[in-house]
């Protein structure tokens, strides 16, 4: 087998940018091949560690070159920009040429030898096929990079030409060549996600799907799933192409906003305030497009799988869950235990998973999960579930939670604030916070943060009470407390009611920028469940519940603070027999964290929910 091949790769790179809010559009044009570039322009600052260009020359497959860059937002507003290919040419098929990256976000950047700070993870991109082109065209690589002021995004970029264990002789003296540009979004865009079939409804795998003006690929996978991110609305060309560069598919499609996400013919329409929406997309023998299909959000898939789901106006949650006390999906029949979004004085209905069900799986971001309850926009709220193991979901045990261990919510009990999950006086935050923060950011799921809802986590310190009798008046009991049971004794309320509202703002923990009227406080969109959700959810405060979803046979802790007492700091975790029940903070249990899928988010494979056959979310 002969792998000596010429490959010459030069990578000039230029900068387009935006300013601010008003994303006010500049060129620079980059000159010089000298150890260090920085180039300013505006508010952004993209720096190379070894000069703009980038070369494997006669390379041979299985050699690789990489390349670090950096982009540094200087400005005093958030900007956002795109990373696209400009002029490429990639003559080189079979889908042999890929690129990755990673990138690290960074306070008080100076160079590659002086990063100041890590501050977080931005998105990566992990052996992406270059797109093949015989002329020069405009791609996208990746779009819609928010940066905040002060922030430095560090790219380490790696171009990699694939040894496939085959004669590779057909790509022997071709030829790539581009810039990598950063461009402007002042406009919106969307994302196209779905799968490729052939009018027998068998997967089209490993295909690179094309859309045009400005040309953004993707390949499919081997279910045929694909996902095109940054498409403008409008007329589009659509393109499939094989691994040797010819096109197989060739057609249109036009995309519109509208009141509904929905398909009629060619036209497709994505709802007014979402970003994205999920296609089944069928080809003719013949190269065109035969049919296609909107797949069903995950928000009306599990109310279409539970018919719709029951009224809770019979429940008592002064009772654990059973048949005849809620189990299944339900929703909410009372008005003043949700979040009012639109205004009008009357609280959003919320359909939630009460008692022992068993269709409420998720396979989401290489991990399961459990549906815990819609939120008041739509969104979708999910509690970790563990790994995907043998076709199947975790039903319980220990190996649901992070890393499989034990953790304080905090090291100490000794003040009050130890409790809080973010402190209130802005000088700290608890160990269940870092921890669930770090989970985050090792566990890749910033890859899928546009699927991700910006959400709040309500660590609820509304009306602290001390009982004026008996036997607990010097201690300080907050809000789910003071609705999910008597402090005076301990017992039960029979009108026990759990709330889903969060009455504080300083409480109502939300990533900054969010709809909710949160205190912005979160650098992730991620949390803990509430006392007052696993109330709905069937558990009860001091009783066991064996027979229900959220006990795992674990204890683990919840976001909401119990009480205080001078020593120590109590906060409300779930038994291993499934009670609701506290501890101090520095006592253990295991965190088990809570993110939420956004409304248009799609079942992008038919399931039922279940262990076995979980709906899946890519």
């Amino acid at each position: 087998m002969n792998k000596k091949i010429t490959l010459g790769i030069i990578i000039g790179l230029s900068l387009l940018g935006i300013i601010g809010f008003t994303y006010s559009f500049f060129s620079v044009n980059i000159t010089g091949e000298g150890k260090e570039n920085v180039v300013t322009a505006g508010t952004l600052e993209l720096e190379y560690l070894d000069g703009p260009g980038i070369s494997l020359p006669q390379a041979k497959p299985g050699d690789s070159i990489t390349k670090v860059i950096s982009v540094k937002n200087k400005g005093t507003l958030e900007a956002k920009y795109d990373l696209i290919y400009k002029d490429l040419i990639n003559e080189i098929t079979g889908n042999e040429l890929t690129i990755s990256y990673t990138c690290k976000s960074y306070t008080d950047y100076v160079n590659a030898s002086n990063k100041g700070t890590e501050s977080g993870t931005c998105a990566s991109i992990n052996n992406q096929v270059v797109p093949h082109s015989e002329s020069k065209i405009d791609s996208y690589l990746t779009n819609n990079i928010s940066i905040k002021s002060g922030i430095t995004h560090e790219y380490n970029i790696t171009i990699t030409f694939n040894e496939i264990n085959d004669n590779q002789n057909y790509n022997q003296d071709k030829h790539f060549s581009s810039k990598i540009n950063i461009i402007e979004t002042n406009q919106a865009t969307y994302t196209l996600s779905g799968t490729l079939l052939d009018n027998a409804d068998n997967p089209l795998t490993n295909q690179m799907v094309e859309i045009h003006s400005l040309m953004k690929t993707t390949m499919t996978d081997s279910e045929g799933y694909f996902e095109i991110k940054g498409v403008e609305l409008g007329n589009h060309e659509f393109k499939v192409k094989d691994k040797n560069g010819n096109y197989i598919v060739e057609d249109t499609l036009k995309i519109i906003s509208s009141e509904t996400s929905s398909v009629n013919g060619k036209e497709i329409s994505i709802k007014e305030g979402t970003d994205s929406i999920s296609l089944n997309i069928k080809i003719n023998e013949n190269g065109t497009i035969s049919e296609i299909e909107r797949n069903p959000t995950l928000y009306e898939k599990l109310i279409a799988d539970n018919q719709g789901g029951q009224s809770d106006e019979n429940i008592s949650f002064a009772e654990i869950s059973s048949d005849t006390n809620g189990k299944g999906l339900h929703y909410t029949s009372k008005t003043n235990v949700t979040e009012d979004l639109n205004g009008d004085g009357i609280g959003e209905r919320v359909y939630y998973y009460r008692g022992a069900v068993i269709n409420n799986n998720v396979r989401f971001g290489g991990f399961c999960w459990r549906i815990v309850r819609t939120n008041e926009d739509g969104s979708v709220r999910l509690r970790y579930n563990g790994t995907y193991s043998n076709g199947t979901c975790p039903v319980t045990g220990t190996q649901v939670s992070v890393g499989g261990k034990f953790f304080s919510f905090y090291s100490e009990s000794s003040l009050e604030k130890y409790n809080d999950y973010i402190w209130e006086d802005g000088t700290g935050e608890s160990l269940a916070k870092t921890q669930v923060d770090t989970w985050y950011t090792s566990s890749g799921l910033v890859n899928y943060e546009d699927k991700i809802a910006n959400v709040p986590y309500c660590a609820d310190k509304s009306n602290p009470t001390s009982p004026t009798t008996g036997n607990y008046t010097s201690r300080v009991f907050f809000g789910a407390s003071n609705r999910l049971y008597n402090i005076v004794d301990n017992s039960i309320n029979s009108d026990t009611q759990p709330s889903y509202k969060c009455q504080d703002i300083e409480d109502k923990h939300t990533v900054e920028g969010d709809k909710w009227g949160g205190n912005g406080k979160l650098s992730k969109p991620i949390g803990l469940l509430t006392a007052d959700e696993v109330s709905f959810a069937g558990g009860v405060y001091n009783q066991e519940n064996q027979d229900y979803y959220l006990k795992t046979g674990a204890k683990y802790w919840l976001i909401s603070p119990r009480r205080w007492d001078n020593t120590p700091a109590s906060t409300f975790y779930v038994s291993s027999t499934g009670n609701i029940y506290g501890a101090a903070t520095n006592d253990y249990a295991r965190l088990l964290p809570v993110i939420s899928l956004k409304s248009e988010v799609a079942i992008e494979k038919e399931g039922t929910g279940t262990y076995t056959n979980p709906y899946v979310v890519k």
